[in-house]
């Protein structure tokens, strides 16, 4: 069982990671993050997802100063946009606010109960909360919003879950169909009209 920390870059690079969805994608191949970071439009809103690979802190600690490296250099003016940068523990979302407080820092919920999860928000003033929606009840997301974090949902794919997530008034929702949530947000906004 491989990560990609166990592999250098020129061999990911090498890597085909698109012929398991279907052959025409055979020649697809993993961008490092500076080639996305030069071929997006600087209007582009980015979640820069942060999964540390190794054990060792200090190694973890330079995947995250290139990181930020590479967002300064690319996207100086424009930063992430409305986005953030998702984290999955509370050391590196640590590490990331004493070490630059030009970007947005988000917290994955994980395995964190929703009861874990409300104290680390409050505890570390977390900006964005990613979660596990499915598990919250309507007093949950009103617990949650107390806070003053700004509430993103993971995976919502269908216009039932969307309806659901709009009365909860998520600020975001992650989901495997972006365009067919556009078209529903789209219809949705001109039924109001």
């Amino acid at each position: 069982n491989y990560g990609i920390a166990d592999f250098t870059r020129q061999e990911l690079k090498l890597k085909d990671v698109g012929s398991w969805m279907d052959e025409k994608f055979s020649k697809l191949r993993i961008p490092s993050l500076d080639d996305v970071l030069q071929e997006l439009p600087m209007n582009i809103s980015l979640i820069v997802e942060v999964k540390p690979q190794k054990r060792e802190v200090e190694e973890n600690r330079n995947l995250e100063r290139l990181i930020l490296n590479n967002l300064d250099d690319a996207r100086k003016d424009m930063g992430v946009g409305k986005g953030y940068i998702s984290l999955r523990d509370v050391e590196t979302l640590q590490w990331f606010k004493d070490n630059s407080s030009r970007y947005p820092l988000g917290l994955m919920q994980k395995k964190r109960t929703i009861d874990e999860f409300l104290t680390v928000v409050k505890d570390y003033n977390v900006e964005f909360s990613q979660i596990r929606w499915r598990n919250f009840t309507e007093k949950d997301f009103k617990e949650l919003k107390k806070t003053g974090t700004k509430t993103m949902v993971y995976y919502a794919d269908s216009p039932i879950e969307w309806d659901y997530l709009i009365v909860q008034k998520v600020n975001g929702i992650l989901t495997n169909y972006p365009s067919l949530l556009s078209g529903y947000l789209k219809s949705k906004h001109l039924k109001k009209l």
